[in-house]
């Protein structure tokens, strides 16, 4: 790529200053620090990281960075001091994405649309209207606020379930157990002295059998069903159907 050919003639005849202009400062940026210019060795320099990054570690990089810039530190030295602190390998190269493109021209925002899996568009857009405004401490401020009510409120939702998850957990492993090993012992009984079987008791002894005789098919189903909901998490349309999903569940 760094030696890819360089079109500063138009097709319409006019001379591309700007792409002339690039060329220039990436020779000087190479000339004084013997090195490839960020944009030119982002994709061959990076290590490969595997991980994502957890809610928690981007509100901890906004919140550093919006402080930096608060007490008036320069937006390359703070990008500079973060990638010290950080500790997410995959965050750690994405601060020192943005911190070489900064000296190429490129916003913040531009570096962070390349990683919207692991940013949010909301936090994405409000960044960049912070660089357009001239007023990013101030979207950082009010965006790391944001975020964090937001982090301690999904940890609130988060406790709150745990207790009738269990519960649940309990209830359907005790009739699973119940439907598996204690009824087929009391079925017996009922066939032996022969008289007639409650509708609701052949219910449940016959799908008892069922349990029993199809188990496999029953843990491929429950399988399939976590895989789908994993892969739909996974893709917008399917976020936006679970969403709607959700919203409608009744609560009791």
């Amino acid at each position: 790529m760094f030696f890819q050919k360089k079109r500063f003639i138009q097709p319409d005849g006019t001379f591309d200053s700007t792409l002339f202009q690039q060329l220039l400062n990436d020779a000087r940026y190479a000339i004084k620090t013997g090195k490839k210019p960020g944009h030119f060795t982002r994709k061959e320099s990076q290590p490969i990281v595997f991980g994502g990054i957890a809610p928690k570690e981007i509100w901890n990089f906004i919140n550093k960075l919006s402080s930096f810039l608060s007490s008036g530190i320069d937006l390359k030295s703070a990008f500079s001091i973060v990638h010290k602190q950080v500790k997410n390998l995959k965050l750690k190269m994405i601060v020192n994405e943005i911190r070489l493109n900064l000296d190429h021209g490129l916003s913040i925002s531009d570096t962070l649309k390349q990683y919207k899996k692991y940013f949010d568009p909301l936090i994405i857009a409000l960044i960049e209207v912070g660089e357009k405004t001239g007023a990013l401490p101030k979207v950082l401020s009010e965006l790391e606020v944001s975020l964090l009510e937001s982090i301690e409120l999904k940890a609130k939702i988060r406790g709150a379930m745990i207790y009738p998850i269990i519960l649940i957990s309990l209830a359907l492993t005790m009739v699973v157990f119940m439907l598996t090993f204690i009824l087929p012992k009391i079925t017996e009984s009922f066939l032996k002295t022969g008289v007639a079987i409650p509708g609701l008791t052949q219910f449940m002894m016959d799908l008892s059998q069922f349990i029993i005789h199809h188990y496999v098919f029953i843990a491929f189903v429950i399988a399939g069903f976590f895989a789908t909901i994993w892969a739909m998490r996974r893709f917008y349309f399917g976020q936006i159907v679970l969403s709607y999903i959700s919203l409608r569940i009744p609560v009791f």
